[in-house]
C-alpha cells in the first residue's frame, strides 16, 4: 500500500477492486459518449477521461490491487464489446495498466518519495509521466502487432494530448474531492482497520 504500513485485508480492497473497474468501464463508455465527436480512431480520442482512473486506481488501491481494477474494468469493456477473443484488446489492456505502475515507478525513483494524494502537484507531474509512457507502450504494441501497415504519429500525438487532458481533469476533480469531502481519508482508515 502506498499510504499504509500494514496490509489491508482482501476483503477490504476487493471491493473497492471492483467498484474502481466499475468506475474505469462506466467512464469508458461515458467518454465515447460524450466526447465521440473528438475521437480519432476507436478509444483514442483527444480527449480521455478514463486515464486518470488507471492512476487513481494505483494510488488508492496499490499497486496489485490498482492493477486489478484496471485490469478488470477493461476485460469488462472487452467483454461487452464481444471482444474476447481479440489478443490486441487484451494486449491493450496489459499495456495501460503496466502504463500506470511504470509511470509511478519512475516518478518514486526521480522524486525519491511517494506522491501525496492531496498535492495537485505531485499529481500533475505523475499525469504527465504517464501521459508520455502510455501512448508510447501502445504505440509500439501496434507497431509490432501491424508491422505492415504502421500507426500515423498523428495516433500517437492524439492519444497522448487525450490522455493528458483526462488526467489534468481528472486530478483537478481528485484533488477538489480529496479536499473537500474527506473520502480518501475514509477509504485509508477503512483499509487500516
Amino acid at each position: 500500500m502506498f499510504f499504509s504500513r500494514q496490509s489491508p485485508s482482501w476483503l477490504h480492497l476487493l471491493p473497492l477492486a471492483l467498484l474502481g473497474s466499475f468506475i474505469y468501464m462506466a467512464l469508458h463508455l461515458l467518454n465515447i459518449w460524450v466526447f465521440g465527436v473528438w475521437e480519432v480512431t476507436q478509444n483514442i480520442s483527444w480527449i480521455y477521461l478514463p486515464s486518470f482512473i488507471r492512476l487513481a486506481n494505483l494510488l488508492i488501491l496499490g499497486p496489485l490491487w490498482g492493477t486489478f481494477a484496471t485490469g478488470l474494468g477493461g476485460a469488462e469493456l472487452i467483454l461487452l464489446s464481444n471482444q474476447t477473443l481479440n489478443g490486441l484488446a487484451w494486449l491493450n489492456v496489459l499495456a495501460s495498466c503496466s502504463s500506470a505502475i511504470a509511470a509511478y515507478g519512475f516518478y518514486v525513483w526521480v522524486c525519491r518519495r511517494s506522491v501525496a494524494l492531496s498535492n495537485l502537484n505531485d499529481l500533475l507531474l505523475l499525469s504527465t509521466i504517464y501521459t508520455l509512457i502510455n501512448p508510447s507502450l501502445h504505440f509500439l504494441l501496434w507497431q509490432f502487432m501491424n508491422a505492415d501497415s504502421p500507426q500515423p504519429l498523428h495516433d500517437f500525438v492524439a492519444m497522448a494530448v487525450g490522455d493528458l487532458l483526462g488526467v489534468i481533469v481528472g486530478a483537478l476533480l481528485f484533488v477538489w474531492t480529496v479536499r473537500s469531502t474527506g473520502l480518501a481519508q475514509w477509504v485509508a482508515r477503512k483499509l487500516r482497520q
